[in-house]
């Protein structure tokens, strides 16, 4: 049973811990609690950077390239044909127009920046996905674009290359996502087991067993907390990349098992069909592409939240755990798991209030402020300083500078110095109208900025 989480502990300004405490649980599932865990995140999100490569041995001339994403096992869209050193911004724009269409508009990519930089031999584009806060089509972990490179006759033994730098973690992460199907023809008997990260393997499952069986069975191995399983045997495998004489399909769903986890391991047992041709196969979550530049499955990694943090094992003993390192205006989520020795960690409690901000303040002083003589100048001083240890939440946007003659500063000379974070945007509003009272349904414009 849960308790309270708090930021009432005691901490100097400003706020930087916080307090969840807790009771045992009503039921410990037939063996005594051993341990609990705590887990804290944010709900913030990483951006995935993918890293385009072209590289040559002598300059080109008539060398292009292609790049194209595929978000499910049946749809991938591809670029026009690009010149060899295509600026940033072309690269940007046929990305963004990925799937575009005028009838059957399917758009893939809404969320991308893209900056080229120069290499010794080539060049090399830097695209981030999922960095806008009101976006989230291209949040998380993508799959990896993939190039396409002509020649076109240069002679400089041009190739490319794409990889991922960062992976992309999407606000409050992704639940792993894997599949489990048996497949054959005639008549389905036997038995499998499964395990999990090292376990030892599970109670032997009937080939026909239902979704609550499987997710009976694998929440009994240690490693394994809680799962959802959904059996659909009628699935349409075009749309989930699988293929076969499906008999039995069931979706896995890792709820309380953190991040891109392992796959599940099945010994196929006595597992056979009454045409010899029984498997029983487990598809990992992940987002490989295949040869023809389509995800393979729908399957769907697992991602950790921004700033996830796990304590170590607690003992059963304790009821409290102290969060440090906190930083003010951020929100901070947490949950608490109790395990036995015999079956692992259940399901994670949420406490109430379900998140905790430790308030925004003023900042801290400046650090390091020195005062000089400005040499050569008979009327003018030197300041100089660096930023405070804490700007108490929330960016630092401007500096006061006083001068005074008395330490009383009643007459003080005041200078306000702006910070890049204070600049002023400019915000432009487009419209798209008819002169009479027709409808627009259809068309496209395009944009020119002019210097």
């Amino acid at each position: 049973r849960m308790g309270h989480l708090s930021t009432l502990s005691v901490s100097p300004l400003p706020i930087t811990e916080a307090t969840v405490v807790w009771e045992q649980p009503l039921h410990d599932g037939g063996d005594n609690i051993e341990n609990y865990i705590v887990e804290v995140w944010t709900a913030a999100k990483l951006p995935e950077i993918q890293v385009v490569k072209l590289q040559y041995s002598s300059t080109l001339l008539n060398s292009k390239f292609s790049l194209s994403f595929s978000s499910t096992p049946q749809l991938k869209k591809e670029t026009a044909m690009l010149p060899w050193d295509a600026p940033a911004d072309l690269v940007r724009r046929e990305l963004l127009n990925l799937g575009w269409d005028e009838s059957n508009d399917e758009i893939v990519v809404e969320d991308v920046e893209v900056t080229r930089s120069s290499l010794s031999n080539g060049f090399a584009w830097s695209i981030t996905f999922g960095s806008n806060p009101d976006s989230i089509l291209n949040d998380g972990d993508q799959p990896t674009l993939v190039a396409a490179l002509s020649a076109n006759g240069d002679s400089g033994y041009p190739s490319i290359s794409v990889t991922t730098i960062q992976e992309g973690q999407r606000s409050h992460g992704q639940t792993e996502i894997q599949f489990l199907q048996v497949s054959g023809t005639g008549i389905l008997t036997g038995y499998y087991r499964l395990k999990f990260e090292g376990s030892d393997f599970s109670n032997y499952i009937s080939a026909n067993a239902s979704a609550l069986d499987i997710k009976g069975a694998l929440e009994l191995l240690p490693t394994v907390g809680e799962i959802d399983v959904n059996q659909n045997d009628s699935i349409d495998q075009s749309e989930i990349g699988t293929s076969g004489n499906l008999i039995h399909h069931y979706t896995i769903t890792f709820l309380s098992n953190v991040g891109n986890v392992g796959s599940i391991v099945v010994d196929q047992g006595t597992v056979k069909s009454s045409n010899g041709d029984a498997s029983v196969n487990i598809y990992d979550g992940d987002n490989e592409i295949n040869s023809n530049g389509l995800m393979k499955y729908s399957t769907v990694p697992g991602e950790q939240p921004a700033n996830y943090i796990m304590s170590d094992l607690l003992e059963s003993s304790v009821r409290s755990y102290t969060i440090t390192g906190l930083t003010s205006g951020q929100e901070y989520f947490v949950a608490v798991s109790a395990s036995n020795a015999a079956f692992g960690f259940g399901k994670r409690m949420i406490p109430l209030p379900i998140s905790v901000v430790p308030p925004k303040q003023t900042p801290e002083p400046p650090e390091n402020v020195m005062l000089s003589v400005n040499s050569g100048h008979s009327d003018r001083v030197e300041i100089s300083f660096d930023p405070p240890a804490s700007d108490g939440g929330d960016s630092i946007l401007r500096y006061r500078v006083e001068l005074d003659h008395t330490t009383l500063f009643d007459y003080a000379i005041v200078q306000y110095i702006n910070c890049p974070s204070n600049n002023k945007r400019t915000i432009w509003e487009i419209q798209t109208a008819t002169d009479g009272s027709d409808v627009i349904n259809g068309g496209s414009f395009q944009l020119k900025l002019e210097y």
